[in-house]
């Protein structure tokens, strides 16, 4: 077994991957249990993807309102830290929301050919709460992480958030392009669409260091002019 395989696997064990995990298998259990249409199905992955990316806002909140943290005390300082927080969280997730509404509004035509009644949103009661469970979910994560960026004294502004939140809304034009399956087979390849989005959903959340780090990778194509300078500074030390 490869490194990566055996690394993997070691996190799959961890406790920490539980919410991971237990948040992804909520599209698949109302599949399978609930029978969610396709509508319900495709809303709750972009919901999914949508707690994922608040997630980051809070983080993105907290630190920023650290920054102006002198370390005071008292009920009042309080009261206005975490008033920060949330209306530094209100900006952000506003925009995060617009930032997955571009890559999700091109799962709309999926849906429409798929030929489902949007009404059935508005009738069904499990989405909300879906979404409430995915939020609940992420809550271990947000203290975990938070408690490492702080325990590394890492600068707000090299914790990588552009770098989180460029990984989810790739997730989800992954997720479009897997949805197309219901644009060729239609509601049949409802039960395989969801199995394969939460698996690889699932399993790139709990190994984001290492898929981050391949899309950050990919972004950085080798530059000619860096090649030709490389070989030359090579060239006059060999001198």
């Amino acid at each position: 077994m490869s490194d990566l395989g055996a690394t993997f696997f070691d996190r799959l064990r961890d406790p920490r991957a539980i919410p991971i995990l237990a948040r992804h298998m909520i599209p698949v259990i109302g599949v399978f249990v609930f029978g969610w249409s396709v509508l319900e199905t495709v809303a709750s992955l972009v919901l999914d993807a949508l707690s994922t990316l608040w997630l980051v806002g809070a983080m993105a909140s907290y630190f920023a309102a650290k920054q102006f943290d002198h370390g005071e005390t008292g009920i009042m300082h309080a009261l206005h830290f975490w008033a920060g927080v949330l209306g530094t969280f209100i900006v952000i997730a506003a925009l995060l929301t617009f930032a997955l509404a571009v890559p999700a509004s091109f799962l709309l035509t999926l849906v429409d050919s798929a030929a489902v009644d949007p009404r059935t949103l508005l009738t069904s009661g499990w989405l909300p709460r879906a979404f409430g469970f995915m939020v609940l979910c992420q809550i271990p994560s947000f203290i975990q992480r938070v408690r490492a960026l702080q325990s590394a004294a890492i600068p707000p502004e090299k914790m990588g958030m552009d770098a989180e939140t460029g990984f989810v809304l790739h997730r989800t034009i992954m997720l479009a392009m897997t949805a197309s399956m219901l644009a060729i087979f239609g509601p049949y390849a409802l039960h395989a669409l969801v199995i394969v989005a939460q698996a690889l959903g699932a399993g790139s959340e709990i190994m984001r260091d290492h898929y981050i780090g391949y899309l950050m990778a990919s972004r950085q194509p080798a530059s000619p002019t860096g090649a030709v300078v490389s070989k030359y500074r090579r060239r006059r030390k060999q001198r």
